[in-house]
């Protein structure tokens, strides 16, 4: 059942990112209750939605062309998020610059995560779901040369494309 290997990935990349987090000392963070749903969105996009109204943060994952939640890379970075939520629940709505470093914190974490798995295309953000020949969207890198701010007006401040200057 596909349903059920999605659920598995979820669960397994986003519990090993919290563990590798309580390692490193960050215990408080990401502590809260999140629901995560791998077939949320039925678009080809996933989305971290803060807790709002007492109701707890969520994770909705797409299922439009490949479906998310069976690219490792997409949990970490969303799951990221999140942990960026619990340090600063505020902070993410505070501009272009803000939003972009949080997407290439959300890239770094999941090109990291990716690379212990293994190192093949460790630069390529979201392998299986986006930088494919076959697909209309080619993914992002961490791995691009461009230096901040000159390469900020190029990228006419899409926070996807400018945070790759953060996660290179």
């Amino acid at each position: 059942d596909t349903s059920a290997f999605r659920d598995l990935m979820i669960y397994y990349h986003i519990n090993n990112y919290r563990n590798h987090m309580k390692d490193l000392g960050y215990d408080s963070l990401g502590h809260s209750q999140i629901v995560v749903d791998p077939s949320g969105e039925t678009e080809d996009n996933s989305t971290f939605y803060a807790p709002s109204g007492g109701s707890p943060g969520k994770i909705y994952f797409g299922v439009g062309g490949e479906p998310d939640a069976e690219d490792a890379d997409i949990p970490t970075h969303e799951y990221t998020h999140f942990i960026s939520y619990s340090a600063c629940n505020n902070c993410s709505s505070n501009g272009t610059e803000r939003l972009s470093l949080d997407e290439g914190t959300g890239d770094y974490f999941a090109a990291s995560n990716h690379i212990s798995i293994s190192n093949y295309n460790w630069q390529k953000i979201f392998p299986w779901d986006g930088n494919n020949a076959t697909e209309q969207w080619y993914g992002r890198s961490c791995a691009i040369s461009d230096t901040y701010p000159t390469a900020l007006n190029p990228f006419q401040d899409e926070i996807h494309l400018c945070g790759q200057l953060w996660s290179s």
